[in-house]
């Protein structure tokens, strides 16, 4: 081809389905230039009128099923990117078989740990919020191909990261879809433990995981024993040390360590749950972290839970001074003030005269900022 010729030429073909039976040539005789530029060449159609969602999804879905390539990876991502223009594009890489396609790549393709990441995220952006896109995939074995991925590239952090919150949003399904998708909630538990051990200093598989394992457990007393064979709160604890600066992983876990107070004394201990230190890293992460309302918040309702049994442990170290010094800091909020004169009268504390301000509101500050952002959740992957 002389150079400045262009990759592909598609004149002549105004015909939508015309072009795409030539971008389908160009898919399984060229390279990765070669593909792209041809679905460059069809989007001009597309942006001309022509309705061809399904045809530019026909081409895509024939370029990853074309066989062994040493840009399978980048081609799934030309997918990806599809899928994420819009619901119609989802559906039509959907009617094409796309998401079957992304399956045998990653069955063919099981040493490659960049094919089987792009199949994932992929498979996410495809299935959107399709029960029927997401019941191609569960029928196709998406769940083992994903277990399959997490066990054989371990070290890969964004694998494990996506592969986490596609397990929690698993768990969030009907229970006839969780069966005919084979999801066992214990594997997925030690797989996330497995993944936090191995990346405990990538704070974001720390927050996900954490969030996960909750959401996995749930109150099945049963899911508890695979949660405490894993170290129970001890992934927790060390996340909270190692990521004193990050908010999220410090609000989530003040939440699992108050938990545990619901449960027996010996769940406590199968667990490796100590009260005491469960307080001295709140109380840490409360005094790092003391303009942030929302876990003043979290960590103040928390508290309340080690009254009275804990009282002593709860003013050790400073206690009672560390909620006075919340207590001014945020005057204005009327959250923070009921809380901290609750705990101080409990530990038998003097309540410092703090007059509250004219935009303190009905349990939440004006002064804090706005609404919180909304997270927008998938059938088949949890941004969180």
């Amino acid at each position: 081809m002389p150079k400045d010729s262009p990759l592909v030429n598609l004149d002549g073909c105004e015909d939508a389905r015309a072009a795409a039976l030539e971008l389908g040539h160009c898919a399984r005789a060229g390279g990765f230039r070669v593909l792209n530029a041809a679905l460059t060449a069809l989007q001009v159609l597309v942006a001309r009128g022509a309705f061809a969602e399904d045809a530019v999804a026909q081409a895509i879905t024939d370029s990853i099923s074309c066989g062994v390539c040493s840009d399978i990876a980048q081609r799934i991502d030309i997918a990806a990117a599809y899928a994420r223009q819009g619901s119609e594009y989802r559906a039509a890489l959907f009617g094409c078989d796309c998401t079957l396609a992304l399956l045998t790549a990653m069955s063919a393709h099981k040493a490659d740990v960049r094919v089987q990441f792009a199949c994932m995220k992929a498979a996410s952006d495809i299935i959107g919020e399709s029960w029927v896109s997401l019941q191609g995939f569960i029928r196709g074995g998406g769940i083992q191909f994903i277990e399959a991925a997490m066990q054989r590239h371990p070290e890969h952090d964004q694998l494990q990261l996506k592969a986490i919150r596609q397990f929690a949003s698993a768990a969030s399904w009907p229970e006839t879809l969780c069966q005919e998708a084979r999801f066992v909630p214990e594997r997925a538990i030690a797989l996330t433990k497995q993944a936090m051990l191995i990346h405990s200093a990538n704070a974001d598989i720390q927050f996900a995981g954490m969030e996960a394992l909750s959401v996995f457990v749930g109150t099945s007393d049963a899911l508890l024993d695979a949660f405490f064979s894993g170290g129970g709160l001890l992934p927790h604890q060390e996340a909270m040390q190692r990521h004193p600066q990050d908010v999220r992983v410090q609000a989530k876990a003040i939440k699992a360590l108050a938990h545990a107070l619901t449960w027996s004394d010996s769940q406590r201990r199968l667990a490796n749950y100590c009260p005491e230190r469960a307080l001295a890293l709140t109380k840490q992460a409360m005094e790092l972290h003391v303009f942030d309302l929302d876990l003043q918040h979290t960590a103040l309702e928390r508290l309340m839970m080690y009254l009275p049994n804990y009282a002593d442990a709860v003013a050790r170290c400073g206690g009672g001074d560390l909620l006075k010094r919340i207590m001014i800091k945020h005057h204005s909020d009327r959250t923070v003030r009921r809380f901290c004169i609750q705990l101080l009268n409990a530990l038998g504390d003097f309540v410092p005269s703090v007059p509250l301000t004219d935009c303190a509101t009905n349990g939440m500050s004006a002064c804090s900022g706005g609404a919180a952002p909304t997270v927008e959740l998938r059938v088949f992957d949890i941004n969180i």
